[in-house]
């Protein structure tokens, strides 16, 4: 049986390209890295790959952000892109990654076993991708409490961050995410924010909302 496919990582970070090739080993998949996006308009990878990491900040004339809107439309909008950055870690940068199509967006230097974890969950959804059909504003009922966890998700804090913030437990705050994930129709928080700022529930910047 031949492998599942390519992930394609644009990154010189050796840590970022040893955890990807972990990841592929594991998953029986193959790895194309690159170190910059030179090579890659040069139309190395040619078949839809199943996952791609990308460096935002990269050498030459192109970003990591404009990385990912070439690689949507050369290989669709549903391919899982994740965007990684030591040094734009702002919220602000979080958001724009995200609203720009990534599937997420993890800060450097990131703990190796969580990047596994995120990286097998992006590759899960490329295996089962299918159109996410967002609810109409209007449709949208997210309670008080969920929309104070979705604008602090969106400001960058962590489970255990919110959890501090509103006074409440982290088991308490993962039932809530997991209540806004199916109210908007996503897989993952990265797409909640995502998903918030378009339908404009979540404000940019927001991150001390009243308790």
């Amino acid at each position: 049986m031949g492998r599942r496919g390519v992930i394609v990582v644009v990154d010189p970070d050796d840590r970022t390209r040893a955890v990807a090739r972990d990841v592929a080993e594991r998953s029986d998949c193959d790895v194309v890295a690159l170190d910059d996006a030179t090579t890659l308009m040069a139309d190395v990878v040619t078949e839809r790959p199943l996952l791609a990491i990308i460096e935002v900040e990269l050498a030459g004339e192109m970003d990591g952000l404009e990385v990912l809107g070439v690689l949507h439309d050369r290989f669709g909008a549903d391919l899982p892109v994740i965007l990684v950055s030591g040094t734009r870690t702002a919220p602000a940068d979080r958001v724009a990654g995200l609203l720009l199509g990534a599937d997420d967006y993890v800060l450097k230097p990131f703990d190796c076993g969580e990047f596994r974890a995120r990286l097998r969950r992006s590759l899960a959804r490329s295996d089962s991708s299918k159109p996410v059909v967002m609810p109409p504003p209007g449709g949208l009922h997210l309670s008080d409490r969920e929309q104070q966890i979705l604008s602090l998700l969106a400001a960058g804090h962590a489970q255990d961050e919110i959890a501090t913030e509103l006074f409440i437990s982290p088991k308490t705050v993962a039932t809530h995410i997991q209540h806004v994930l199916l109210k908007l129709n996503v897989r993952s928080r990265a797409q909640a924010v995502a998903a918030a700022y378009r339908l404009g529930v979540a404000i940019p910047g927001d991150d001390s909302p009243d308790r």
